[in-house]
């Protein structure tokens, strides 16, 4: 069987011809499917060399891929390969995954695993898709991070600041970077005190906001290792806000999940007077 590769218009009545012939392959990813279709409806997509792979007329790679033209009801520009032996599909999508943040080294980024994360955290922030203690809204296209990352610059300063000042010790890289972009602009240095004085912990006394919050992490780290880390953010942000409003707080909660959820906190960006 010989080998062929070409670039094709794949239009949505081609992706569903070409699904017929779809067996035995693995179930489909129905996120990964929305984040393709997205990008076709953005016209962000583009032939980066990944291929529609046929043995014969079997379809053994890219169903994702040709769902989510059907999903977008928009045609895309693809490599297809033809006359791969049936064997080969066992050696497919076997490498690493080229991570968010190894997009973002590429580019010349530092610091690139806690900016990924608080790329993320942004974007579902501002969606107000943070709820119930979990990870939701992180499901973003690689277009789309990058697409907030240029509308927000200078979320880059933030996560450098906070790093180069060791407030990742902080609960976590993300939270503090979170509290500095989000209030440096209207609250200048205050998210730095903030944090300093959690980080530090001196002279701290019961009643502070710092004080709760480094007691809050301090004991959820004997609890659980690795704590949610949205209850993380949410613990970190009702005690810069307590901070900010100068409020009186003795422990910090977040119910998270159950019948009734709290709603995710909004991070202070003004005085209260």
């Amino acid at each position: 069987m010989t080998v062929t590769a070409e670039i094709e218009t794949i239009t949505p009545k081609k992706a569903s011809a070409w699904l017929l012939n779809n067996t035995h392959n693995r179930n489909p990813k129905e996120k990964k499917i929305e984040q393709y279709a997205e990008d076709i409806r953005r016209g962000d997509w583009e032939v980066n060399g990944s291929s529609i792979v046929f043995n014969g007329k079997r379809l053994i790679d890219g169903q994702n891929r040709l769902m989510a033209v059907i999903k977008a009801n928009k045609p895309i520009r693809s490599l297809v390969v033809k006359g791969v032996q049936a064997k080969a599909q066992e050696t497919l999508d076997i490498g690493a995954a080229r991570s968010f943040a190894d997009t973002l080294r590429m580019k010349g980024h530092i610091n690139a695993t806690t900016l990924a994360s608080m790329i993320n955290f942004g974007m579902a922030y501002e969606s107000g898709t943070l709820s119930q203690g979990q990870d939701r809204g992180f499901g973003h296209s690689r277009r789309e991070q990058l697409r907030w990352l240029g509308d927000n610059e200078g979320v880059v300063e933030a996560v450098n600041f906070v790093i180069g000042n060791s407030l990742t010790r902080v609960g976590n890289g993300t939270a503090a970077a979170a509290l500095q972009f989000y209030s440096e602009e209207d609250l200048p240095g205050e998210a730095f005190a903030f944090l300093e004085q959690v980080r530090k912990g001196e002279n701290l006394i019961e009643g502070m906001p710092s004080y709760a919050l480094k007691r809050w992490l301090e004991n959820s780290r004997i609890i659980a290792k690795k704590p949610n880390r949205i209850v993380v953010y949410a613990m970190t942000i009702k005690a810069f806000n307590a901070f900010i409003e100068g409020k009186h707080v003795k422990n910090l909660s977040f119910k998270a999940g159950g019948a009734s959820p709290e709603p995710f906190p909004t991070i202070v960006r003004e005085y209260p007077w």
